[in-house]
């Protein structure tokens, strides 16, 4: 069914695009505002994605190892199933995972193939490729980030309240640390 589709006023903007369905013709863009349900947009169709949450309000969008993930506020972030991204229901593989603080931002595709997680307070690195082996570590330290500031600069780089920071990878198989690049701003 074809409706008009308005988007609520207000949120700050988070988008990514990828594609779904393999043949060149289907990117599409997925988005999430903070103030209604997240959507997808391919230039001139508007489809709305409902979760199931009862406040459907994702914060944050990433699309990683072919999941759409959006985070949600008190710190969940939640996927679709593999290639699904309409597809919210456990049966399908969709999951729930949690940070354990407010989520600040995503940094998907990582060098290891993994997601960074960044919180206000602290940092979590998804390991894995769906919820069938998914792994979510906390990192060490208490480093968190300040909204919207990760980036994938060859390693994830974000800022905080000690500057700004990387979170390279360390000697030891598949963990970061984090590392202050610069002084206090």
């Amino acid at each position: 069914d074809t409706t008009a589709a308005s988007l609520p006023a207000g949120g700050q903007y988070g988008w990514r695009t990828h594609n779904f369905l393999g043949s060149s013709g289907t990117k599409r863009i997925y988005a999430a505002n903070g103030v209604g349900p997240g959507f997808e947009c391919d230039g001139s169709t508007f489809v709305s994605i409902p979760t199931g949450m009862a406040l459907d309000k994702p914060t944050r969008v990433a699309c990683h190892q072919d999941h759409l993930f959006f985070a949600f506020d008190g710190g969940s972030l939640q996927h679709s199933g593999i290639g699904e991204p309409y597809d919210w229901s456990p049966v399908t593989g969709a999951s729930e995972l949690g940070l354990g603080d407010e989520i600040a931002d995503l940094i998907e595709e990582a060098p290891g193939g993994v997601m960074c997680v960044l919180g206000l307070n602290k940092t979590g690195v998804l390991y894995g490729t769906s919820a069938a082996d998914w792994d979510f570590q906390k990192a060490p330290g208490e480093a968190g980030a300040y909204p919207w500031t990760g980036q994938l600069l060859a390693v994830p780089v974000f800022f905080d309240t000690q500057g700004i920071r990387s979170l390279p990878a360390v000697q030891s198989f598949g963990d970061f640390e984090s590392v202050t690049m610069s002084r206090l701003i």
